[in-house]
């Protein structure tokens, strides 16, 4: 299993990520029903950190 986001706002949300080419795929697991959720597939070069945070922050 890929690790967890290497940010404490983000980790505590339980995101993980993966490079995929020139984009992040972001996504949680939910280990009890065995599942992964895709949450975001975003352009590499943009400040996706910051993205992820601003987005979650407003939920």
């Amino acid at each position: 299993m890929r690790p967890l986001v290497h940010n404490s706002f983000l980790s505590a949300k339980g995101l993980r990520f993966i490079g995929v080419k020139n984009y992040i795929l972001v996504y949680t697991v939910n280990e009890e029903n065995k599942t992964v959720s895709l949450y975001r597939f975003i352009y590499c070069r943009r400040d996706w950190m910051t993205i992820l945070t601003n987005d979650l922050r407003d939920e």
